[in-house]
C-alpha cells in the first residue's frame, strides 16, 4: 500500500518524495511553473553572459582589429605619399586644392595609425563595451518593434 498504483508516466510525475502528482493537481501546476521559471531564468544568464566580456578578450579582440585598420590606413598613406611624391618631382601634377586635400588626408592617416597602434586603457575597453551594449538593447528594441508590427 505504500506504493502509489501504476500510472502511466506520461499521466503523472514524480516528486523527490516519491510520490505521484495528477496532471490536474495545483501541486503539478506549481512544479511546472517552477520548472518553466527556472528555465527562462537559466536562459537569460547564458544570454547575457555570451554578450558581456571580460576586459582582457575585449582587449585582445580590439588591438587584432586596430592592427588590421591600420595595415589598411599603411597602405592607403603610401599612396597618398606616392601621388605627393610624383607631384613634386613634376611626374603627375596636381592642382592645389588636390595637394592640399592630399597633405590633409596625410597628416590625418598618421595622425589615425599613431591612434591605432597604441594599447587601449580599461576606460576605452569599457567605453566600448558599452557602446556595443547599447547597441544591441537597440537592435533588440527594434526587432520587437518590427514583430508587433507584423502582428
Amino acid at each position: 500500500k505504500d506504493r502509489p498504483t501504476k500510472m502511466r508516466w506520461t499521466n503523472r510525475i514524480i516528486n523527490p518524495r516519491m510520490r505521484s502528482i495528477s496532471r490536474t493537481s495545483k501541486m503539478y501546476h506549481r512544479w511546472m511553473t517552477l520548472l518553466i521559471i527556472v528555465l527562462v531564468v537559466l536562459k537569460t544568464v547564458e544570454c547575457q553572459g555570451s554578450r558581456t566580456l571580460d576586459l582582457e578578450a575585449t582587449r585582445t579582440e580590439m588591438i587584432e582589429s586596430r592592427n588590421r585598420r591600420a595595415k589598411e590606413l599603411e597602405k592607403m598613406l603610401n599612396v597618398a605619399k606616392e601621388q605627393l611624391k610624383q607631384h613634386k618631382s613634376g611626374q603627375k601634377l596636381l592642382d592645389d586644392a588636390e595637394k592640399k586635400k592630399l597633405e590633409r588626408q596625410i597628416d590625418m592617416f598618421e595622425r589615425k595609425m599613431e591612434h591605432l597602434l597604441k594599447e587601449p586603457d580599461d576606460k576605452e575597453v569599457k567605453r566600448v563595451l558599452h557602446r556595443e551594449q547599447e547597441r544591441d538593447e537597440r537592435v533588440l528594441a527594434r526587432r520587437a518593434q518590427q514583430e508587433k508590427e507584423e502582428l
